[in-house]
């Protein structure tokens, strides 16, 4: 289609656009892990498999409080569990985890119950 604004003819194209939604990966399982730490130990923490209405689920990032203290993360990828060393004199522990999409859609936070830290010399 052309016009002109008396001076210039011009070609105007028509555009079309698609939109897309992208929904979040659902709540992944609660982190689990061992309910008997000592200072020092090394515990695997695992969690059950989100889901994802896209099939575009990448993977997953887990965090953790240590002694009541603001949450780190510690892993990010597509595995389903990872393993950590508990510094000594941690007094307790608790772990939360998330997955995301390839969209960088995230899944709503699942926290684990705080473990008490034993630290016997």
């Amino acid at each position: 289609m052309y016009i002109t604004d008396g001076y210039v003819e011009k070609n105007i194209s028509t555009y079309a656009y698609s939109l897309s939604s992208n929904t979040a990966p659902t709540t992944p399982g609660k982190p689990s892990f061992t309910s008997s730490i000592k200072g020092g130990d090394t515990i695997t923490v695992s969690w059950s498999a989100s889901s994802d209405e896209e099939n575009n689920l990448s993977g997953y990032e887990l965090e953790s409080s240590l002694s009541g203290g603001s949450w780190t993360r510690i892993y990010k990828g597509s595995s389903r569990s990872y393993s950590v060393t508990i510094p000594v004199g941690t007094t307790s522990v608790r772990f939360r985890v998330r997955a995301y999409d390839s969209s960088n859609a995230y899944s709503s936070y699942a926290t684990s119950s705080t473990v008490t830290v034993v630290n016997n010399t």
